[in-house]
């Protein structure tokens, strides 16, 4: 009998097994069985596999109909159906952990649907004490920090750090956003850093995230993939590190299974020396959504990301993301500074320093297989990309 949580294997997974994936994605055992190299299964890899036909589906170049290399294991709609091993998978339990969390914390305010709460579940591996803490930290801050989707920025962020949300998704129907820090060398994040502080500029981040959470309650979605382009950031200096440190204590501590995957591309060897130290602020479920990608990025990227809504910068002709000329909040200056005071983030430390001259994980064991379940608790790291991830 398997274990709620716990990784399934051949010997406890069967057909008509309501399941989930490391993403929380619901679905059910459609078919079990051996694929051998004759069956061409998934990546190569012989194995006992399962067919698993999720509630949702996707247009994701993994996913099918039941359909395997001309063989039919199962039949289902088309984009719901994807072969895993067991490992990748455990029994469902989405549903009985939101029912114990709303009992726990039945009165919130302001109320959050089931997809938000869950994230808060999957954040904290689906303790309740320890997801009931962050859910309350969450709403201290909300109420402390005030961010606001519609506060008033400098405008010359615009030209110096443009962002914003694409009008497509993404092949998992993800949200699309889109960010160039320095705007390919018009202004360096360093001295963007400079001129309108860290704490002004997380609220700016802060924003962007509030205005992702009520676009992914507006349009039914899940998540966000975001695509970060490096090109020619220049010095980037102890205020960057500041930021990035600001940025990832305000997304990992309010904002949970936000990100769907981050591609930062044109990353620069400077910038890959940069990323050593960054890292240390991130949590491991988080890194392992993120690829460093340096030279060609296309074919990495187009597996998520459909061609028709790359923009400009991508190599694309779509640029719906600077619909507001790259601007986050509103363009009405008496809604500047509409929230609560600018975040204090503590300095990067030495300790911090010291810590990122360690060696990585990938870089002193080999990595688990991508998308499996780990019996430690730790993420997996994702599959590099030949040539391209750093």
């Amino acid at each position: 009998m398997a274990k709620p949580g716990k990784p399934l294997e051949k010997d406890t997974i069967m057909v008509g097994q309501l399941v989930q994936d490391m993403h929380a994605n619901v679905g059910t055992v459609r078919w079990c069985g051996k694929m051998e190299k004759a069956q061409k299964p998934p990546n190569g890899d012989t194995g006992f596999y399962c067919a698993v036909e999720f509630e949702e589906p996707t247009q994701a170049l993994h996913r099918g109909n039941g359909t395997w290399e001309g063989t039919e294991y199962c039949k289902c709609r088309d984009g719901t159906v994807e072969f895993l091993k067991p490992k990748m998978l455990v029994l469902e339990r989405n549903r009985a952990a939101l029912a114990e969390f709303r009992k726990v914390v039945p009165n919130i305010m302001p109320p959050l649907p089931d997809r938000e709460l869950l994230k808060f579940l999957i954040a904290r591996k689906y303790e309740i004490p320890k997801s009931a803490e962050m859910l309350e930290n969450h709403l201290k801050w909300l109420a402390e920090f005030k961010p606001n989707k519609d506060e008033y920025f400098p405008p010359e962020l615009c030209d110096w750090y443009p962002c914003g949300f694409g009008d497509g998704r993404d092949r998992d129907g993800n949200l699309l956003y889109f960010e160039r820090p320095g705007n390919g060398g018009v202004m360096s994040p360093k001295a963007v850093c400079e001129k309108l502080s860290v704490g002004v500029l997380a609220r700016w981040h802060a924003a962007s995230m509030m205005t992702g959470r009520d676009m992914m309650r507006r349009h039914n979605a899940k998540r966000i993939t975001m695509v970060v382009d490096l090109k020619d950031m220049g010095d980037t200096g102890s205020l960057t590190l500041d930021f990035a440190k600001a940025v990832a204590k305000i997304d990992q501590d309010n904002f949970p299974e936000h990100l769907a995957r981050l591609y930062l591309i044109n990353a620069s060897t400077m910038f890959s020396a940069l990323w050593r130290i960054i890292r240390v602020f991130v949590d491991d479920r988080t890194k392992d959504k993120i690829r460093v990608l340096k030279g060609d990025f296309a074919e990495e990227v187009e597996k998520q990301i459909e061609k028709q809504y790359w923009p400009k910068f991508l190599g694309g002709e779509n640029d719906s993301w600077l619909a507001k000329n790259g601007r986050v909040g509103s363009e009405d200056p008496s809604k500047a500074a509409a929230g609560g005071p600018a975040l204090n983030i503590d300095p990067v430390t030495k300790e911090e320093l010291a810590e990122a001259e360690k060696p990585t994980p990938r870089e002193t064991a080999a990595s688990p297989e991508p998308g499996s379940p780990n019996p430690s608790g730790a993420a997996e790291a994702p599959p590099a990309s030949p040539g391209k991830d750093v």
